[in-house]
C-alpha cells in the first residue's frame, strides 16, 4: 500500500506542469501577501512592528506596560499640539477661538510636547505622524485587551453568579439558551483561571493565518491534484487496466485517497510555512510557547493552549477539510462522464459557502450553516481564537466541538463514498467537450495584431494584465492621502505668509532662518 501511495504521488508531483503550477501558487501567494500589507499614509510598514517587538523582547510585563503607555501619552500630546497648530493656521475667528480654548484646557500638555513637535523628534518606528499614531494606537489597544484578560474572566463568573441569584432562573424549567450559555461559558473559562499572559504583537500570526488568498490557493491546489488523479487516467483509458489487475479496485482507490491525504499535508505545510516565514521576516512572530491569550486577536479564546499549539491545530483542521473536499471532488470525477463537472460542483460549493458565511449573522438561528461549511471551517481563527456556542435546540454547543465532529464525519463519509463509487462505477472514460470561441481568428496582414493575439489570447497574457489591473484599481480606490507632520508645518507657514508683505512676516522669516542656521550648525558640529 505504501508503495502504491508513493507511486500515485510521484505520478503527479513529478509532472513538470504540476510542479510549475504549485510553484506559481506559492509565488503568487507570497506576492499577494506582500502587496496587501504594503504601507500607506494610514498603514504602518511591517518593519515598524518588527522594530517594536525587538525593543520589547527583554522587557517584563510591567516594563511593557510602562513603555507602551509612555508612547501612547506622547502621541496624544503630539496630536494635541498638531490640532491646535492647525486651528491657528486657518486664520478664522472661530478656529482661533477653538484653538485658544483647547490651549487653555491643556496648557501643561501643550507646553510639554510643543518643542518635541517642532523638532520632529517624535517619530520612532515610522516615517510620518499618521503612521506613527496608527501604530501606537493599535498596539496600545492590543495591550489593553490582553491586560484586561483577568477582568474578563471575572466578568464571566460574575455574570453566572448574578444569573444564579435571580429567582426566576432558579427553576430548571425556565432556563433558556442565554442562561445555559452563560453557565457553560463560566465552566469553559474556569480552566483558564490563573493563566499567565505575556503580551506581544499579534501582527505576524494574523498575517500568516488569516490570509483568505492562501485559503483560496489551498482549495485550488486540491482541484489541480484531483484533476490529475482521476480525470487524466479516465482520459487516457487507464481505468481499463487498473480495474482488471488483481486487487486493482480496492488497493488502487485506497492508494489514491492516501496520496490525496499526503498532498493535503504537503500543501498546507508549504503554504502556511511560507506565510510564517514571510511574517517572521517582516514583522516577527514572537514567542510561540506563551499562552494563546497573549495575542489580542485571540484573547477571548477559552482554550488553555500555546500559540504553537494553535498553529498546529489550525494546520490539522485545514488539511482534514481539504482532504474531505478533495475526496468529494474525486467522487464526482469517478461517476461523471464530463471532465468539468467536478470543477463546477467544487466552485459551486465554495460560492455557496462564502455567501452563507458572509450574509448569515453569527447569532441567528442559522449560525450553524454559517460556520459549518467550507468557508467557515477554513477560518481556524474563529474556531480556536474566539469563543462561540451555537444554539442547537435551545442548548449551547461549542463551535469547536461541532467543527471537529463535522470534519470527522465528512472525512469518513467522503472516503467511504469514494471507495464505493470507484468499486461500482462503470464510467471508465471521459467525453470530450469542445467549446467554440466566439472570437474566431481570421488571417490578416497586420503583424502587430498577430503578435498581440499570440501574447494576449494564445498565451493568456490578458489574464495577467487583468489581475494587475484589479490589484492596482483596488489599491487606488481605497487609498487615502493624509499630509504628514512636516507637510502640515510648511502648510501652516505658507498660510501665515500669504497676502501683503508686512514687518511681522519679515520677522517670522528671519526667525525661521535663524532656527535653520542653528540646526545646520549643530549638524555640521556632529558630523565634524
Amino acid at each position: 500500500m505504501i508503495r502504491m501511495i508513493s507511486f500515485e504521488l510521484e505520478k503527479i508531483w513529478r509532472k513538470r506542469s504540476f510542479m510549475l503550477s504549485m510553484c506559481v501558487l506559492l509565488i503568487v501567494n507570497l506576492f499577494v501577501l506582500w502587496y496587501v500589507n504594503m504601507p500607506d499614509d494610514e498603514t504602518p510598514p511591517l518593519r515598524a512592528y518588527k522594530a517594536f517587538s525587538e525593543d520589547m523582547r527583554d522587557m517584563c510585563e510591567e516594563e511593557k506596560a510602562a513603555y507602551i503607555t509612555q508612547l501612547k501619552d506622547k502621541m496624544d500630546g503630539i496630536a494635541l499640539v498638531q490640532s491646535i497648530q492647525n486651528l491657528q493656521a486657518t486664520g478664522g475667528d472661530m478656529e482661533a477661538e477653538l484653538a485658544q480654548q483647547k490651549l487653555n484646557e491643556n496648557r501643561e500638555l501643550f507646553e510639554e510636547y510643543y518643542d518635541l513637535y517642532q523638532q520632529g523628534m517624535y517619530l520612532i518606528y515610522t516615517d510620518s505622524l499618521s503612521q506613527e499614531t496608527a501604530l501606537i494606537n493599535e498596539l496600545f489597544d492590543a495591550y489593553r485587551k490582553v491586560a484586561a484578560f483577568p477582568e474578563y474572566l471575572d466578568s464571566i463568573v460574575m455574570a453566572k453568579n448574578t444569573l444564579s441569584g435571580i429567582s426566576i432562573f432558579g427553576d430548571a424549567s425556565t432556563e433558556t439558551f442565554s442562561s445555559r450559555n452563560i453557565s457553560k461559558s463560566a465552566q469553559d473559562y474556569a480552566a483558564l483561571t490563573g493563566i499567565q499572559t505575556s503580551w506581544q504583537s499579534d501582527k505576524g500570526i494574523t498575517i500568516a493565518m488569516e490570509n483568505r488568498i492562501t485559503d483560496i490557493f489551498l482549495f485550488l491546489a486540491v482541484f489541480l491534484f484531483v484533476g490529475c488523479l482521476i480525470t487524466e487516467e479516465k482520459e487516457k483509458g487507464l481505468f481499463y487496466i487498473t480495474r482488471a489487475t488483481k486487487n486493482g479496485l480496492g488497493i488502487s482507490i485506497c492508494a489514491k485517497l492516501g496520496a490525496l491525504l499526503m498532498h493535503c499535508i504537503a500543501i498546507v505545510g508549504l503554504m502556511l510555512g511560507t506565510n510564517l516565514l514571510f511574517a517572521q521576516s517582516g514583522t516577527g512572530i514572537g514567542n510561540l510557547f506563551v499562552s494563546l491569550q497573549s495575542l489580542a486577536s485571540y484573547a477571548q479564546s477559552a482554550l488553555p493552549i500555546s500559540i504553537f499549539e494553535y498553529l498546529l491545530l489550525s494546520a490539522v483542521s485545514k488539511l482534514l477539510l481539504l482532504f474531505a473536499f478533495g475526496a468529494l471532488l474525486t467522487v464526482i470525477s469517478i461517476i461523471s462522464s464530463r471532465e468539468f463537472l467536478s470543477y463546477m460542483v467544487g466552485i459551486g460549493m465554495l460560492g455557496i459557502s462564502f455567501a452563507a458565511y458572509t450574509f448569515i449573522l453569527a447569532y441567528s438561528h442559522y449560525a450553524p450553516v454559517k460556520y459549518l461549511n467550507l468557508w467557515g471551517l477554513m477560518r481556524s481563527e474563529s474556531i480556536y481564537g474566539e469563543y462561540l456556542n451555537l444554539n442547537i435546540m435551545g442548548y449551547p454547543v461549542s463551535l469547536l466541538s461541532l467543527c471537529w465532529a463535522v470534519l470527522g464525519v465528512w472525512c469518513i463519509t467522503a472516503a467511504d463514498v469514494c471507495i464505493i463509487a470507484f468499486l461500482r462505477s462503470h464510467q471508465l472514460t471521459i467525453k470530450k467537450t469542445v467549446f467554440s470561441s466566439p472570437f474566431r481568428f481570421r488571417p490578416h496582414g497586420s503583424l502587430l495584431r498577430h503578435e498581440g493575439y499570440k501574447i494576449l489570447i494564445a498565451n493568456r497574457g490578458i489574464l495577467v494584465l487583468l489581475c494587475f489591473a484589479l490589484l492596482l484599481g483596488y489599491r487606488g480606490i481605497t487609498q487615502e492621502y493624509h499630509i504628514s507632520g512636516q507637510e502640515q508645518y510648511y502648510q501652516r507657514l505658507m498660510l501665515q505668509l500669504e497676502g501683503e508683505w508686512s514687518e511681522k512676516k519679515e520677522d517670522m522669516i528671519q526667525t525661521e532662518q535663524t532656527r535653520f542656521d542653528e540646526a545646520a550648525e549643530q549638524i555640521a558640529h556632529i558630523c565634524a
